[in-house]
């Protein structure tokens, strides 16, 4: 139960902070994994995505991150590791790497909507696990750290060679600009 509320918070969290869901971390600046250190690389069958570690086996992303082409990707081709210096030339240890074995993407995934997904590991990741205030908290209006990878600016798609961190703000999961219905939810 603990996890589902969880990963509910989190897809607020996603659904909230996000002005455009388009694969891009606009307006941030550089940082490196070290200073995030639940931030995880995410390699599923070529592509280069990001998540968060939530426990010892479980890791958040964004659901499009798991897909080619609108088809879910086999776990059997999905990695999440840590890259210890950024995204370009970086060395990798395998100890530091875990298959996925098995995923969930929100049920009511369709992008650009509800586009958030688990990942369950086949083993533990050496990374910092991320904490989140207590459920009784409000933080709405409140600025968040997003860190990623992805599009740095919203008139190209260039993706960045390092991690970026944007601030937003975040919202209601009433109410989030840009939305309209039926993609306007809330969870």
């Amino acid at each position: 139960m603990k996890l589902f509320a969880l990963f509910t918070g989190l897809l607020s969290l996603s659904l909230a902070t996000a002005q455009s869901f388009q694969p891009r971390i606009v307006d941030g600046v550089d940082t490196t994994p070290q200073a995030h250190p639940s931030y995880v690389t995410i390699l599923a069958d070529g592509k280069l995505c990001g998540g968060t570690l939530i426990d010892s086996r479980w890791v958040v992303t964004a659901a499009h991150c798991l897909e080619i082409d609108g088809i879910p990707v086999s776990t059997e081709f999905i990695k999440v590791g840590i890259l210890p210096s950024g995204i370009s030339g970086h060395t990798v240890n395998a100890d530091d790497w875990s298959s996925a074995d098995v995923y969930y993407m929100h049920p009511q995934y369709r992008f650009p909507t509800n586009d958030i997904a688990l990942i369950n590991l086949s083993k533990s990741v050496s990374a910092g696990k991320a904490t989140l205030g207590v459920h009784s908290n409000n933080l709405v209006g409140t600025l968040a750290t997003v860190v990623g990878i992805g599009s740095t600016t919203r008139q190209t798609a260039d993706e960045a060679e390092t991690i970026n961190k944007p601030r937003c703000q975040l919202l209601t999961t009433v109410y989030a600009p840009g939305f309209t219905a039926p993609e306007h939810r809330k969870i």
